[in-house]
C-alpha cells in the first residue's frame, strides 16, 4: 500500500480519509493486509470484557460490523470481475461511509496511540482511555480509572511516566508567564511612544491624548495584574499538588508492599486451612471410629457405662482440640483477607486523591475530611468475631473458656 504518496501511474485504489489522508492500495491483497492490520491493532477494542451498553453500542458493535462490511464488500468485489466496476463503487462507498463516522478512527491516530499505552497496564485501562477520550460512558473499576487518568495527562502533554510530571507542569506554567510579561512589557513600550508622538504635536491636543492614554494604561495595569495574579495562583496550586504527592508517594509505596505481603499471606493462610480441615477432618473420623472399637473391646466383662464414659471424653476432648485449630486457622486466613482489602483501598484511595488534587479539585477545607480515612490505623492481628459462635464446637470452646476463667 502506497500511502499518502505520489504515485506514476493511476493506483489499482484510492480512498480519501477525513479529508486529508489519502489510501493507495495496488491489488486486492494489498488491501486486505491492510484491512487486517488495522483490525489487528484495533482488536482490544474488539475482544475482552463487556464494557458496558455504551461502550458496546459506541465501539465495539461498529468496529465488528465495519470491518465486516468491508471485508464483505472486497470479497463480493473480487468474486465478481464481470461486475467489477459496480462492486469497487460499493466498496469504496462502504469504506467512506465507516471512516466517516466520527467514531471510527485510524490505528494511526494519536487516540489509539494514547490508549495502546494506557494497555500496557491491562486491556481495561486502554478501554478507560478510549472512553475518556470520546467522552462516553463505560464500566467503571479501578482498571478503568487508571487508563483515564493516563489519557487526561497524556491531553495535558505529561508523560504519566516521570516522576517530576508537577514540576514539569510547573516550569511550562513559569514559561508562560515569563513570555506573557514580555509581550505586555512590549505592549506598554508601544503606549508610551505614542505618547510621546502625541505630546510633541503640541500641548492642548497633547493634553486630552494624554488623559485618554492614561485610562488606556491604568486599564492596561489593571489587567496585567489580574492576569498576573491568576498565572501566580495557577503555578502556586499546583505547587502545592507536587508537594501533596510527593507527601503521599511514600504512603502509596508503603500500602503496596503491604498489600504484596498480605496477598502472600492470604494464599498460605487458605492453603493450610484447606489442608488441615481435610486432613484433620479425616483424622478425627479414623479417631472417633477406632475409639469406638476400644470402648466397645474395654467394655466387654466389665462396667460398660464407666468404660465408654471414659472414651466418649477422651473423643470430646480431641474433637474440641481440632475445633480449635481450625478456629484459630479460619481466623487467620480472615485476617489476612481483611487487612489486603484495606491495603488496597488506602491504594486506591490515595491514587484518587492525587488525580484529584491535580486538576484541583478538592478544597483545602475538604482535605481533613480526604485525609482522614486515608491515614487511619490499621489494623492489625487476628481479627475479632462479630458474635458467639453456635456451633457445637464453639459451645465447647467456651465452656473451656469459662472454666478456666477467659469468658
Amino acid at each position: 500500500m502506497v500511502d499518502d504518496a505520489e504515485t506514476t501511474g493511476e493506483p489499482f485504489f484510492e480512498v480519501e480519509v477525513r479529508g486529508d489522508h489519502v489510501l493507495r492500495f495496488n491489488s486486492f491483497d494489498d488491501i486486505r493486509k491492510w484491512l487486517q492490520d488495522e483490525r489487528s491493532k484495533l482488536q482490544w477494542l474488539m475482544t475482552g470484557e463487556d464494557f458496558g451498553p455504551h461502550f458496546n453500542g459506541n465501539f465495539r458493535d461498529l468496529y465488528r460490523t465495519g470491518f465486516q462490511n468491508l471485508n464483505n464488500a472486497l470479497q463480493a468485489w473480487q468474486n465478481e470481475p464481470n461486475n467489477a466496476a459496480l462492486r469497487k463503487q460499493q466498496f469504496f462507498n462502504q469504506f467512506k461511509s465507516f471512516y466517516q463516522n466520527e467514531r471510527t478512527v485510524l490505528s494511526s491516530h494519536p487516540y489509539v496511540a494514547i490508549a495502546r499505552e494506557a494497555g500496557a497496564m491491562s486491556s481495561m485501562a486502554a478501554v478507560g482511555a478510549f472512553a475518556y477520550l470520546f467522552s462516553t460512558p463505560c464500566v467503571v473499576n479501578f482498571d478503568v480509572v487508571r487508563g483515564m487518568l493516563h489519557a487526561k495527562l497524556a491531553q495535558d502533554g505529561i508523560s504519566p511516566k516521570s516522576a517530576n510530571l508537577v514540576s514539569e507542569a510547573v516550569n511550562r506554567l513559569n514559561g508562560e508567564a515569563d513570555a506573557e510579561l514580555r509581550r505586555r512589557e512590549e505592549g506598554w513600550k508601544q503606549v508610551s511612544a505614542q505618547a510621546d508622538r502625541l505630546l510633541a504635536e503640541g500641548r492642548d491636543a497633547a493634553q486630552a491624548k494624554v488623559d485618554q492614554i492614561s485610562t488606556q494604561a491604568k486599564t492596561f495595569l489593571e489587567n496585567l495584574n489580574r492576569e498576573g495574579n491568576a498565572v501566580i495562583s495557577s503555578i502556586q496550586a499546583t505547587e502545592a499538588a507536587y508537594k501533596a504527592q510527593m507527601a503521599l508517594q511514600a504512603p502509596v509505596d508503603y500500602w503496596t508492599t503491604k498489600a504484596s505481603a498480605h496477598r502472600s499471606d492470604l494464599v498460605k493462610s487458605r492453603g493450610r486451612l484447606l489442608w488441615f480441615a481435610a486432613l484433620g477432618g479425616t483424622g478425627l473420623i479414623a479417631a472417633l471410629i477406632g475409639l469406638s472399637g476400644l470402648a466397645t473391646m474395654f467394655a466387654q466383662g466389665q462396667d460398660g457405662t464407666a468404660v465408654y464414659v471414659k472414651f466418649a471424653a477422651i473423643g470430646i476432648i480431641l474433637t474440641t482440640i481440632l475445633f480449635w485449630i481450625g478456629r484459630v486457622l479460619l481466623r487467620i486466613y480472615l485476617s489476612d483477607r481483611h487487612l489486603l482489602t484495606d491495603a488496597e483501598e488506602r491504594i486506591a484511595m490515595i491514587k484518587t486523591y492525587l488525580a484529584l488534587s491535580n486538576e484541583g479539585k478538592v478544597d483545602p477545607a475538604e482535605r481533613s475530611l480526604v485525609l482522614a480515612p486515608i491515614f487511619r490505623s490499621a489494623a492489625d492481628g487476628i481479627v475479632k468475631e462479630d458474635g458467639p459462635d453456635a456451633t457445637l464446637a464453639g459451645v465447647i470452646a467456651k465452656a473451656i473458656d469459662l472454666k478456666t476463667g477467659k469468658g
